[in-house]
């Protein structure tokens, strides 16, 4: 049984932390969980649509008619649930001051908890530029970084840019204006090599339920890969030629699904990583993060020095851009691999959309 009656825990993100995992594995074991006491409310798209309906947001500009309404309607789920209550989302991490308040009034029949889950700069900063690349992006990572770089300071709410949902602090801050610092759990990302499960079994901890009630080893849950740098910057000329011609789905259908997934190993190599001035950099946004979290009072699930990470035992030595052709051509085949194992499904009728993207691409020399 979860730990509280009446309670709801939100879990706001911050994206690229393991929160496609977790709503994966929760939304895969739904019923057991419910059996439980714990309600992970449905469909598993509603969380999405609420959290873009709380905060007022457009998916990558664009309008889902199933979006309005979608807030009030699991917060009804969660005020006639009498147990434990689970929302996750982390375009939640958008929230403004005005939106954080009118989710505390709008869920204060029951006793309202925050978690954020979060984890060092040197990992988070290319993984949201890798994010962005799967979703049309086509900028390098030094002016990735660089972008980053010029909002440090000010890291305004209402910038587009990296800080917009990974500035931890101010999303903690945001928070803590409307709920005790006990009830806001910051959950630290493990750094690489800790057991599969240790993410999960912190949640579960947070939450206040048996972590084994589920087997991870026989739940699928949807992937959100790591891109190698070769990938990333096919991704990125791909991108460029492209220039938002192929409709939503079959964008998301054919590029991120297939491509950005095609020969995921390539991202382990040592040789690419963040330059030394770059490093300092995210040490220091990291350090900063730590010290926030841990002068903040909020409850800590994990070790806050998992937040700012030992240096790397060996020196990167190329950037995330410098990208030898042997190394892109071997993405570019793995790509047209991935591509073929497509075929299947358009004999089947429902690869109309490998064919659109290969008639673009070829439309445009």
């Amino acid at each position: 049984m979860a730990r509280g009656a009446g309670q709801v825990f939100l879990h706001v993100g911050v994206p690229k932390t393991g929160t496609t995992f977790l709503q994966g594995v929760m939304a895969a074991s739904r019923k057991t969980l419910k059996e439980h006491g714990v309600l992970y409310p449905g469909p598993n798209a509603g969380h999405f649509w609420a959290a873009q309906d709380l905060t007022e947001h457009l998916f990558l500009g664009r309008e889902n008619p199933k979006v309005p309404g979608s807030w009030a309607k699991v917060v009804r789920q969660a005020r006639r649930w009498p147990d434990t209550t689970v929302i996750s989302h982390e375009l939640f991490t958008l929230a403004t001051p005005e939106q954080v308040r009118r989710a505390a009034s709008d869920l204060s029949q029951r006793e309202l908890h925050v978690v954020l889950t979060v984890r060092d700069f040197d990992r988070q900063l290319p993984a949201v530029w890798q994010e962005r690349l799967k979703n049309g992006g086509r900028v390098s990572f030094a002016t990735h970084f660089t972008q980053a770089l010029e909002h440090d300071a000010a890291r305004p709410a209402e910038s587009l840019g990296f800080w917009r949902q990974q500035d931890a602090v101010g999303i903690l801050r945001r928070w803590s204006e409307v709920l005790p610092p006990e009830r806001i759990h910051v959950i630290t990302i493990p750094q690489p090599g800790a057991p599969r499960d240790t993410l999960w079994r912190r949640f579960a901890q947070v939450v206040g339920f048996d972590a084994d009630l589920v087997d991870l080893a026989t739940v699928k849950t949807a992937r959100n890969v790591s891109l190698g740098p070769p990938q990333a910057r096919l991704l990125r000329r791909i991108n460029t030629r492209l220039r938002d011609s192929l409709p939503p789905g079959v964008y998301r259908s054919v590029i991120k699904r297939y491509l950005s997934e095609a020969d995921a190993g390539m991202s382990g190599s040592a040789a690419y990583g963040l330059t030394s001035s770059q490093r300092e950099t995210t040490r220091r946004w990291s350090q900063e993060l730590r010290d926030a979290v841990i002068s903040g009072g909020y409850d800590i699930v994990g070790d806050p020095d998992e937040l700012v990470p030992d240096p790397p035992e060996t020196e990167a030595t190329l950037s995330f851009d410098d990208v030898p052709a042997a190394d892109e051509a071997k993405a570019v085949v793995s790509s047209a691999a991935a591509l073929v194992r497509y075929a299947p499904d358009a004999r089947a009728g429902r690869g109309w959309q490998a064919s659109a993207v290969v008639g673009r691409l070829r439309g445009r020399g």
